[in-house]
């Protein structure tokens, strides 16, 4: 349970879960006074060039940023991430895995991540 980043109201379940995914993908290792550790590599990779090598290495600092203990998303195992739309400097995610509170499987669409 939470509160919504945006408007203040509270947030339950899923749509507290895809705000936690959102703001851990966009927020770069290093950045939070308090938890160092908070975050991910995205911004590390957002303006380098394109290729295989660097798909494969998006991919893996998203899961590694889902798995991270520090991010706080020990309630969503990721399973698959698939990169939608992307530039340089910009690039969003659709992201499946599931929901470990209730079991149920999950597509969380649309993650902007820069």
């Amino acid at each position: 349970m939470g509160m919504n980043n945006k408007t203040g109201k509270r947030l339950v379940g899923v749509a507290w879960l895809r705000q936690r995914l959102a703001d851990v993908l966009t927020t770069p290792v290093g950045t939070r006074l308090m938890r160092r550790g908070y975050g991910s590599r995205l911004f590390e990779l957002i303006d380098q060039p394109m290729s295989p090598r660097w798909k494969i290495q998006f991919y893996a600092a998203v899961v590694e940023a889902v798995e991270n203990p520090v991010n706080g998303l020990a309630d969503f195992q990721v399973s698959r991430a698939q990169l939608l739309n992307s530039s340089t400097g910009k690039a969003e995610l659709e992201l499946w895995g599931v929901y470990v509170p209730t079991g149920e499987l999950l597509k969380i669409e649309s993650i902007k991540v820069a």
